[in-house]
This record gives C-alpha cells, sequence and structure tokens, in this order.
C-alpha cells in the first residue's frame, strides 16, 4: 500500500515506533525517510523537509501544480531509494489547520498516490482523531484500509523496559522492585502509562543517586548522571565502559522497595513533577505562561517558535523579554519538558500528558483568549488563501475580548480592514433601505402580475379545448397546441400536441395515399419476423436480428447495411459503443464475435443461465476488450483485434452470473450463484484488472449488476427479491427516492435483473415467476414525495411487460412501454412524476433514438420509425416540410 496509517492513544510511542524501531528494521538502501510535523502549515512543511532532504538545491513552488511530484522525483533521483514521507502528530492538520489547507493536502496528495513515484505516506495520529480522517475518504477511498492500532505497553512489557536498561547500566534491582512499582502506576494491572513510568524512574534514580552521594559515593561511579536518566540506552547516554565501571564500583546504585516508600503515592505523579520544577525557577509565573503556549485549545501539544511564544504570552497579559525566554526555553529542554527545536525552529512539549496537565492550569478565561486568537488565526489563514474577511458575527463574537487580547501587526490590520469593510457594506445597506418604497411598488406589480398570470391560465385552458376538439384545420390545431405547451407544459398539454400532429399525419395519408414517414425512413421489410432491434451508442444506426437467424445492421433512416449468417437464433445481442463490433450470444452455450465489416473476430465458449441472458458478454471499446462468462466460474477477457484471450477472472467460488464494464472502463463488476460481488480495477502498471472490493450482503443468487452513467455506483439484483445500490468500495448506498438502501420488495417474485433509467426516480426491474417462465419482464418506480414503491398506476398489477424505455431528453419525461400480447407500444408522459397514457402506436418492443427525437418499434418483419418530440415535429412540418409547403404565420391568430 501507498498509505499506512498508525494510530493509537497518547503515550504509546507511536513516534518511536517509527523513529527507532521502524527505522532498524529497515537497511540504509530500503528507505529515505522525511519528516513532517505541521508546523504553521503542512504545504509549507512538506516542501521545507523535501528541500532539506535533497542533495541537488531545489526550488519548490507550491502555488504551482504538480510541485510535490517533483520534488519526490528529484529526491529518488538524489539517494535512489524509495521516499517514505512520515507525518507525525498528523492530528495538528485537524486542530489547527484551515478547510483551504486541508482541501489544498488533499489535492497534492492525491497527484502522487495515483502517479508510479517510489513514494509511500505514513501518518501518525492519535487515536480520538481517527475519525476526522473520514472526510479525506472520499477523494483518498483507500486512506483508511492499511492501519495499524498501537497498543499501551502491557505489564510484562514495562517490567522488561525497567529491569532491561537497568542490567545494562549496573543498576541493581531489589527482587519484586519491578512489580510493586507497576502496582502503583497501574493498580488495575490492565495498562501502563509511559510518560508516568519514565517519571517515576526518574524520581527513583534520583533518590538512588541522593542516598549513595549521602554514603560518600560519586554517581560518576555508576557510570550515570540524572540528565542521563531514560528508559533506553540511546537516552541514558550511558556506554558500556560506564557499565563496566559501575559493576566494579564497590558502591553501586541500587532500585530498592525502600526508595518506593520514600517516594510515596504518585497519584499526581505528573502534575507534581511539573510543579517541582517549575517552583524550582526564579520566576515562576512567567514559566507557567511560557509553557501554556506550547497547549492548543484542545489540550494537545502544539509546535512553536520563540516568536509565536511571545505573541500568546503577550495574549495572556505577560510580556516576556526575549532573552528570558530563550534561557527558560533551553531550562525546559534540558529538564526534558521540551524538546530541542527541529529545523524550522519549533520547540514542543515532550508528552501529550504534559500538554494535558498544563492545559489544567490555563483558567477559563485563558481559554476563551487562546480560542479567540486560535479563531482569528484560521480567519486570517483563509483570508489569505481565499480573501474572505471576519463576518459581523464574526467581529461581534471577539469584541468583548478585543481590549484584552494582543494581536501582531497582520492579525490586528485583518480584524481592522474586517471592521471597515463591515462599515461600507452598512452604508450600502442603508442606501438600499432607502428605496423600500420602490420595492413596495414591486410587490404590488408581481400582485398585477399573478392576476395577469390567472388570466392566461384560463386562456391555455381554452386553447387547448380548442385545438383538440373545435379546430378544424389540425395545423391550426398543432400551432396552438404547441403555443400553449410552451406557456404551460403538463401531460394533458403534451398529449394535445402529440395528437394534433398524428392528426396531420393521417389527413396527409387520407389525402395522398401516401406514408410521408418516408421522407426520413424508408425501410424495407425483412422475410421472416424481427426480433429484436434498437439503436447504436452513436444513434447512426439500427442494429438487430430476425427469426431466420440473420443479424443486421441498419442505417438509421432504414437502408440495410450488412448482414451476418448465424447457425442459430442469438439469444442476445450486443454492439460496441464505438460501433466497429458486434457480438453474439447462443442457446448452444457459444459466442462471436465480428467486425462492422461482417468478418469473425472471435469463436468462443460462454456459460449463461436464463435467468440472466443479458449480461453475459460486455464492451470495453475504448480498451478494445470484451468480458465475456466461460465455464468454470471464470470469466475470460479477450482482444477485440487480435481475439486473444488477455486474461482470466478466477474470483468466484460458483457460476459467474453477469459481467459489466464501467462506462469509464476502469472497472469491472461480476456477480456469481456465490452470493458474492466482484469489483475489479484495471491496474495500469500491471496491464490487468485486480480485484479491487468484493461485496456479501445479499442472501441469495446476485443475477445482473450495473453501473451508473458516473461510475461512482452499482445496482445489483438478486433471487431473494432485493435491489441493491453499493459505491465500489462495498459501502451501502442510498437510492434517489428512498432512504433505505436496498428494496425489500417481499411482495414481488425473485428479481433477474435492474437496471437504471433517464428518470432519477424509477428504476427497469426483469422479474421471473418460476425457474421456467424467465421472459415476463416489469418495471418498477420509486416516488421521491413517498418514498413508495409500486406499479405504472394504470396497468394491472399483474401486468407482465414485453420491454420499455425511457426518453432520454429530460424535459420531454416520455416512457414507452408494450406489453405480453399486445400489438402496440403505449407512449406515456411522466410529467411531474405522474403517469398519463397519451397515445398508443404500431408495434412492439420500443427504442428512443440517443437524441429522443424519435421512437422505434417492431411489428413483425417490418420496424416503424415515430417522431417522440415537440421540437423534432415542429421542424418537420415548417422545415422539412414532409407535409409539403406550409406557413406557420398562415396560422396565427392575434386572439
Amino acid at each position: 500500500s501507498k498509505i499506512l496509517l498508525v494510530y493509537g492513544v497518547s503515550g504509546t510511542g507511536k513516534s518511536s515506533l517509527i523513529n527507532c524501531g521502524l527505522v532498524s528494521k529497515f537497511s540504509e538502501s530500503d528507505w529515505l525517510p522525511v519528516n513532517v510535523r505541521r508546523g504553521g502549515n503542512i504545504i509549507e512543511s512538506m516542501s521545507r523537509s523535501i528541500s532539506s532532504a535533497a542533495l541537488t538545491p531545489l526550488t519548490i513552488n507550491t502555488d504551482k501544480s504538480g510541485w510535490l511530484k517533483k520534488g519526490i522525483r528529484s529526491l529518488y533521483l538524489d539517494h535512489f531509494k524509495p521516499i517514505f514521507i512520515v507525518f507525525d502528530q498528523f492530528e495538528e492538520l485537524f486542530i489547527f489547520g484551515s478547510k483551504t489547507e486541508k482541501e489544498e493536502f488533499i489535492k497534492v496528495l492525491n497527484s502522487v498516490i495515483e502517479s508510479d513515484l517510489q513514494c509511500r505516506f505514513l501518518f501518525v495520529i492519535r487515536e480520538e482523531y481517527l475519525a476526522s480522517i473520514t472526510e479525506f475518504e472520499k477523494h483518498i477511498p483507500s486512506i483508511l484500509a492499511n492501519r495499524v492500532r498501537i497498543e499501551k505497553m502491557t505489564r510484562l512489557n514495562a517490567q522488561q523496559a525497567i529491569e532491561g536498561p537497568c542490567k545494562y547500566a549496573g543498576i541493581e534491582v531489589e527482587e519484586n522492585f519491578s512489580n510493586q512499582l507497576l502496582d502503583r502506576l497501574s493498580p488495575d494491572g490492565v495498562e501502563i502509562e509511559l510518560t508516568y513510568l519514565q517519571v517515576y524512574l526518574d524520581k527513583i534514580f534520583r533518590e538512588s543517586v541522593g542516598r549513595n552521594q549521602s554514603a560518600g559515593t560519586s554517581p560518576q561511579s555508576a557510570g550515570t548522571s540524572p540528565q542521563s536518566a531514560g528508559t533506553s540506552p540511546q537516552s541514558a547516554g550511558i556506554s558500556r565502559q560506564s557499565a563496566d565501571r559501575s559493576q566494579q564500583s564497590a558502591v553501586r546504585i541500587k532500585f530498592t522497595l525502600q526508595n518506593l516508600e520514600s517516594i510515596g503515592d504518585v497519584k499526581d505523579l505528573l502534575g507534581s513533577f511539573l510543579e517541582e520544577q517549575i517552583a524550582e525557577l526564579s520566576e515562576p509565573d512567567t514559566a507557567l505562561v511560557v509553557l501554556k503556549a506550547f497547549v492548543s485549545t484542545k489540550g494537545t501539544k502544539r509546535q512553536v517558535t520563540e516568536d509565536e511564544v511571545l505573541d500568546y504570552s503577550c495574549t495572556l497579559g505577560k510580556d516576556i523579554n526575549k532573552e528570558i525566554l530563550r534561557e527558560l526555553i533551553l531550562r525546559f529542554v534540558s529538564l526534558r519538558i521540551l524538546r530541542d527545536k527541529d529545523e524550522s525552529g519549533r520547540y514542543e512539549l515532550r508528552h501529550d500528558a504534559l500538554a494535558a496537565k498544563i492545559f489544567e492550569k490555563i483558567t477559563v478565561f485563558e481559554k476563551d483568549l487562546l480560542e479567540i486568537r486560535q479563531f482569528i488565526e484560521n480567519a486570517y489563514a483563509n483570508y489569505e488563501k481565499r480573501d474572505l474577511l471576519l463576518s459581523v458575527a464574526d467581529l461581534k463574537y471577539i469584541s468583548k475580548y478585543e481590549d484584552k487580547i494582543f494581536l501582531g501587526k497582520n492579525l490586528q490590520e485583518f480584524v481592522n480592514k474586517s471592521k471597515e469593510d463591515i462599515r461600507v457594506k452598512q452604508k450600502v445597506l442603508n442606501r438600499i433601505t432607502a428605496l423600500s418604497v420602490f420595492v413596495l411598488l414591486i410587490v404590488f406589480a408581481l400582485i398585477v402580475v399573478y392576476f395577469i398570470k390567472q388570466k392566461e391560465i384560463n386562456t391555455n385552458r381554452d386553447n387547448i379545448i380548442s385545438a383538440f376538439f373545435e379546430e378544424p384545420d389540425p395545423i391550426a390545431g398543432f400551432i396552438l397546441a404547441q403555443k400553449t405547451y410552451n406557456n404551460s407544459p403538463s401531460s394533458v398539454t403534451q398529449t394535445v400536441v402529440f395528437n394534433c400532429f398524428y392528426k396531420i399525419v393521417e389527413a396527409y395519408k387520407d389525402k395522398n395515399n401516401k406514408d410521408p414517414f418516408l421522407a426520413f425512413f424508408n425501410f424495407k421489410p425483412c422475410k421472416q419476423k424481427i426480433l429484436f432491434a434498437d439503436f447504436t451508442v452513436d444513434g447512426k444506426n439500427i442494429y438487430g436480428y430476425t427469426a431466420d437467424s440473420l443479424i443486421y445492421i441498419w442505417e438509421s433512416a432504414g437502408a440495410e447495411k450488412m448482414k451476418i449468417h448465424s447457425s442459430e437464433i442469438p439469444l442476445d445481442l450486443k454492439i460496441s459503443s464505438d460501433s466497429r463490433f458486434i457480438s453474439a450470444v447462443f442457446k448452444s452455450g457459444k459466442a462471436m464475435v465480428w467486425k462492422a465489416s461482417g468478418d469473425t473476430v472471435i469463436n468462443f465458449p460462454i456459460y449463461y443461465d436464463f435467468h440472466n441472458t443479458k449480461d453475459i458478454i460486455s464492451f470495453a471499446a475504448n480498451k478494445k476488450y470484451i468480458a465475456v462468462l466461460s465455464p468454470n466460474s471464470k470469466v475470460t477477457i479477450y482482444n477485440l483485434e487480435s481475439g486473444k484471450v488477455i486474461q482470466e477472472l478466477t474470483g468466484h467460488k460458483a457460476d459467474v452470473t453477469s459481467v459489466c464494464f464501467s462506462p469509464d472502463e476502469r472497472f469491472l463488476a461480476t456477480t456469481s450463484k456465490d452470493k458474492t460481488i466482484i469489483i475489479w480495477y484495471f491496474n495500469r502498471k500491471k496491464n490487468k484488472f485486480e480485484e479491487y472490493s468484493a461485496i456479501k450482503t445479499h442472501n441469495d443468487i446476485i443475477w445482473s449488476v450495473q453501473f451508473n452513467a458516473t461510475s461512482n455506483y452499482i445496482m445489483t439484483a438478486s433471487a431473494d427479491s432485493s435491489v441493491c445500490m453499493y459505491k465500489l468500495t462495498g459501502e451501502p448506498h442510498s437510492f434517489y427516492f428512498d432512504d433505505n438502501q436496498n428494496w425489500s420488495l417481499n411482495h414481488w417474485t425473485p428479481i433477474s435483473r435492474a437496471e437504471f433509467t433517464n428518470l432519477p426516480v424509477a428504476v427497469k426491474l426483469t422479474r421471473y415467476w418460476t425457474l421456467d417462465s424467465l421472459k415476463q419482464d416489469s418495471i418498477c418506480f420509486g416516488n421521491s414525495a413517498t418514498a413508495s414503491v409500486g406499479y405504472v398506476p394504470f396497468l394491472e398489477e399483474d401486468t407482465l411487460l414485453i420491454s420499455l424505455d425511457f426518453s432520454p431528453i429530460t424535459g420531454n419525461a416520455f416512457m414507452a412501454i408494450s406489453r405480453i400480447g399486445d400489438t402496440i407500444t403505449n407512449f406515456v408522459s411522466t410529467y411531474n412524476r405522474g403517469y398519463f397514457r397519451m397515445m398508443s402506436f404500431p408495434g412492439i418492443q420500443p427504442n428512443f433514438s440517443n437524441d429522443g427525437k424519435y421512437l422505434l418499434t417492431i411489428s413483425g418483419n417490418h420496424l416503424n420509425f415515430f417522431p417522440a418530440d415537440i421540437n423534432e415535429m415542429e421542424k418537420l412540418i415548417f422545415d422539412r416540410k414532409i407535409f409539403g409547403e406550409i406557413k406557420k404565420s398562415d396560422y396565427l391568430k392575434e386572439d
């Protein structure tokens, strides 16, 4: 993985495991660690850390896109080692960072993750801030996939941490000393707080050294000193030689049970440690104010510079001399309360536990001041990025503390500029208020417009009645109905326009004994019954097959373009999105792919189940791939140009039931009788598909899967009578019109296929009554107003449909339905989520053209082509003149 998330509660040693433990496991050539702390801004800190690690002088401009990729690539060429960028104390981004800073960070991080650079990211974060990571998840789905939780040290580990270093340093430990010490630190015996253990051992060491000094033994003879006391040989600074000298000394340092008794209660060990250290200073109040500057408003430690400490001290009402500040900081570093400054000049507390104790000493008033200052700093950072000043509410929030808080030059100018901006806006508002009389006049005018509109509605109603029932000339009726539809669109006005247009068609046929549609669609009937026909994706052609096993491609105007002689009638026919390849699957268990010229490309075996014969094959035209269900629970991917096998996918444990490429061709989804869905993604480095996620929530066989148009979601249908939607990561996703994450259609028979439609409130489902009766299709609508599931209202509940289709034109909201046993197609308006049967067309198996302007149906061995869009009807009448010379102006009426 390119990302590892290391998390745990404070004091578990997360940073130490990275900076010491992990380092010791790598050889020098294995990695190049680049440590990053947020500091003042995480983007600037990343840039600075990368520049510092570079051997070749590197100038980074973070305002230019791709700066991080450029920096990492340069760093890799310098060292020829994989780059590991370690974000320590990553929670600081969520505590101190602005929204803009986080957005920029996600953007640059994503650019590297999606690249082929040899770079890994390690995020070290406190456990209580882990939930904040989820706001990155929608941009970086894998950010939570690879993570490790660091547990607190167990009692056995802690015992080894006491006795091991003591043995190494030649310090004698009395029997049962470790257990007694740990009993005091952790009476419940569950977890050990490492900070407390370190301070406690330090106290014991000091007490032991003091006892030796009283006995006349120098601490140097023991090979150690108070400053070098720690829990590891490295931090203690103990050499093997000094340990040997200690062992040779007549009087050794010894940790005894008496030490524990003399130190006493450790209930507030860390608090007393801080108080003791501060009390020893000449100005303890000043020292405490300085330490408060290293604590955030959330009680966590923060990195700050000397100048920032001075600013915060002023905020808390303490003006500290810079030299005194430096002396205090050096003192705290030597006492191991602060870490020494990093390359950015920033200091921080050694432990979050210390921050928590200091936070307890911050008064409520001081916390308010710090929160106000943090608020102004975040607002100023946002101002620098987006030029947004403080609002009236913001200024009101800080006003009661404004005379008590110290702000630097930049922050004070920012506040003053915000006030001036509000003053100018208030002046403008006063001018607007002066126009209130004019607004009243506008309101009065709107009332007048309302009454005019009501009159227009009544006029529209009269026009519709006139157009449909009273107007003798169908051309005049069409113009009047279209005008009314444009003024007041509805299912009724749509219906009247359609009826008026087809009245013109019938009148023309009666008068001229000729079909006017031959002007744009002249189809020669086939010898046998047409069993299937549909438009190609580009809309330039129509493809289908007939009962005599012939496969056709016709031009959109109806002329035959290509004919393929097949050995049997196809179960399903598909054409690639670029119309270059056509495929057919057959009942005999084989499939074929032809080029548009008719030449055979591939002939291969397939597996299928009669429950779903529509998803046996899926095209990825741009990649020139075709995915096919194969025997033995496999999916085979072929190259469309060569016909060779590219890859076999073998992730399912039972027969595969459907396959589907995503529209962007980056993903492939498969379903199986093993009740699982597998999402595969195309690995561009390896040039093959690999498993991305596996989903198992259905309780029975999953028959189909389909991607939505943007390739973000999938929809599945199962024999358990449920339809579900998921994100590609496997998380459930709600339907547009239902708060539930799936449809549990208990009153339905099992579902074999689910498809997205052009309507956001409808999906198309295929159901089956028995295992031997699989040809009945149906549809299901969800109404977003009621979040209900049901049938089209005007159809009986047990109505069985051959097929249905939806107009792709959003404004039209048309649906075409053909039922089993019928020879006609019902044309339905779904305007405003209603269901209004407008008229019927000859033929069955309706399909809209891709531009929504025409409807295709099948009547035996003939294809029918009908105008299905009001604007297209107007063009046919007055522009293309399919009814002869007609002038619109001749029919317009002034009234």
